[in-house]
């Protein structure tokens, strides 16, 4: 089992699961390399590294990891969260 800083059993239990998976995926080849950070209430309670960032690199906590594309979902997902607050509409100018 995962030991998760401050947290209790069954969320360790669901990381070891997760852990699982991800390793998983990169024992089949999907991916070389992952990270992942895991929050509770606010506060940060575990972050794992998987494999390789490079072929001469493993991934861990310095690790700058090629986006490519992929940004694009996190943009279009924040611009979303504002239009849904109120805070921007889509035919807004901002420039």
């Amino acid at each position: 089992m995962i030991d998760i800083r401050g947290s209790d059993q069954r969320v360790s239990e669901q990381l070891s699961r997760a852990s699982s998976v991800i390793q998983g995926f990169l024992d089949q080849g999907e991916f070389g390399g992952a990270g992942l950070a895991v929050w509770l209430r606010g506060e940060p309670v575990a972050d794992l590294y998987f494999g390789m960032a490079a072929a001469d690199m493993p991934a861990g906590p310095g690790t700058l990891w090629p986006l490519a594309s992929i940004s694009k979902l996190y943009t279009v997902s924040a611009i979303m969260a504002l239009v849904e607050e109120g805070r921007l509409t889509l035919s807004m100018r901002l420039a």
